[in-house]
């Protein structure tokens, strides 16, 4: 390489790292912790909270998925479940919003560092709400921390390999020992800043992106460097996860609900909801017409319905157990 080009691509780089560099300062001021944060050995795990308004029901823990933060969760479900008389719990899984990595690599791993924090915080057993990649980190618990489990209700979740098993190729360079840094520092918030609003617009598709959905849930963190790569690296474990314990789904005995939307474009409903219906003995699953990857934004009612189903239906279960 000649060395004026040599010199030019070095000085971009510098560039653009310094833009990452002061972009993401910038945005974790204007988005910090607005919740609590809890220690847990090494670091800390960040989440909000919302007390039941009426007779408690128990407890409601939401997963997000990939990309995402509590707020996706929390925003659309968290008063309505209160209002229903629910302890609801949102968490920043490790690596992503205001929460420390933990050394949570796997989504098993993930699982084990959320039971932890429910025993520290004296939540549960309760009904756990994964969505999409936070779905197999639900079922993960579920068949980890039986006890911990009340139900399970999964939105648009990841629960079967699925053919290939491809992930996208920026999520594998980001994962990548030595390259990912580079990349993250340099490519990521400059490239992600300019299309992160087309790819809202796949996620929601056919219904449109919430309004000011970004600027509410401060999605665009997920392009700072240490959260992109707890991303492309929860992405990269997804499928050997999901592969590990498929055998296992027919082993869950929480009451479970899917619920899935005919016209996703990021998760099978086929694939996933569908054969996890199958699988899971008991199971009840919701396909929604005419709806996208996030239920819970679409139709939040009707999610706080099979919330509360699980709810009745794990009360009747434990009143027969007690002969009452």
């Amino acid at each position: 390489m000649p060395l004026a080009a040599a010199i030019a691509l070095a000085t971009a780089a510098a560039a653009s790292e310094l833009f990452t560099w002061a972009w993401s300062r910038a945005i974790s001021k204007r988005y910090p912790p607005t919740g609590q944060l809890v220690l847990l050995g090494h670091g800390k795990i960040h989440y909000t909270r919302r007390a039941p308004e009426v007779a408690a029901l128990g407890h409601v823990l939401l997963i997000h998925g990939a990309s995402g933060n509590e707020a996706d969760m929390m925003i659309p479900l968290g008063d309505r479940l209160a209002a229903k008389g629910f302890d609801v719990v949102a968490i920043d899984r490790p690596g992503h919003g205001c929460s420390d990595r933990l050394g949570a690599d796997t989504l098993k791993a993930q699982a084990a560092t959320i039971a932890l924090f429910c025993r520290r915080m004296g939540v549960g057993p309760a009904i756990v709400v994964g969505h999409s990649l936070g779905g197999a980190v639900a079922t993960t618990l579920a068949l980890e921390n039986a006890e911990l489990t009340a139900g399970l209700v999964l939105l648009s979740s990841v629960t079967h390999p699925w053919p290939g098993g491809a992930v996208g190729w920026h999520s594998r360079v980001a994962a990548a020992p030595v390259i990912g840094r580079l990349f993250a520092w340099t490519l990521v918030a400059p490239v992600g800043l300019s299309t992160i609003d087309r790819l809202l617009t796949t996620v929601f598709a056919p219904q449109p992106t919430p309004a000011d959905y970004a600027a509410r849930t401060g999605v665009k963190r997920v392009l700072r460097p240490s959260n992109f790569i707890a991303n492309a690296r929860d992405l990269l474990d997804l499928y050997p996860t999901v592969k590990s314990q498929v055998a296992r789904l027919s082993t869950i005995k929480s009451p479970t609900a899917l619920i899935a939307g005919d016209e996703d474009k990021v998760v099978s409903t086929r694939i996933h909801s569908m054969a996890a219906h199958a699988a899971i003995d008991g199971s009840r699953l919701t396909i929604l017409r005419e709806t996208g990857h996030s239920p819970h934004w679409s139709q939040p009612d009707l999610v706080v319905d099979a919330i509360c189903a699980i709810a009745l239906r794990r009360n009747h279960a434990d009143m027969s157990a007690s002969g009452a």
